[in-house]
């Protein structure tokens, strides 16, 4: 008889069987990973833009005002102008020139739940219609309106519920602290 090299049938069936209970537990936990980065992607590029609106208004000492695009997922900076509105107040255009982009998105999985500025929700503001945009101030001095936002993440599901995480702005540093619950003013 030869010596025969190389696998039987059960043998890579069994290997097989081992690859598949492997990838059963892990392609989950790549999964909420994947989540929780982009989330924190998110929140890091959110930072980083008030930063950089709470440093230019300091700089120039202009108004500068966050906006959040709630059709779209965009948040965007803006810096107060000389002009004024149609209705006498002042005018606010797309921040430009700065080495940092002005512009944020977030993931779709992510819903914003609540967004209380100064106390008041936002998002609760017209019971008829939806709130289409929203934004907090930047002084120049250097602080900001007091801001929450609640945030529900479906891609990160914990015992079949939605992730709800609850952002808090620290007017005086400009950046917002992360909590694992929601939170209220």
């Amino acid at each position: 008889m030869k010596n025969k090299t190389g696998f039987s049938l059960i043998e890579i069936m069994v290997a097989i069987a081992i690859i598949a209970v492997m990838a059963a537990v892990v392609v989950p936990n790549f999964q909420r990973q994947r989540a929780s980065q982009q989330r924190a992607m998110f929140f890091d590029r959110l930072n980083a833009l008030t930063q950089l609106g709470l440093q230019q208004a300091i700089k120039t000492g202009n108004v500068h005002r966050i906006s959040f695009f709630f059709t779209n997922r965009r948040v965007e900076l803006f810096v107060a102008t000389n002009k004024l509105d149609d209705e006498g107040k002042p005018g606010f255009e797309r921040a430009r020139g700065y080495q940092l982009t002005s512009t944020v998105t977030w993931p779709e999985t992510m819903v914003i739940r609540n967004f209380f500025i100064e106390g008041f929700d936002e998002m609760k503001r017209s019971m008829t219609e939806f709130t289409q945009e929203t934004w907090f101030y930047i002084m120049p001095e250097g602080i900001t309106q007091s801001v929450i936002i609640n945030v529900s993440d479906a891609s990160d599901r914990k015992n079949e519920r939605k992730k709800e995480i609850g952002l808090v702005l620290n007017p005086f540093s400009g950046t917002f602290k992360e909590y694992d619950t929601f939170q209220t003013p």
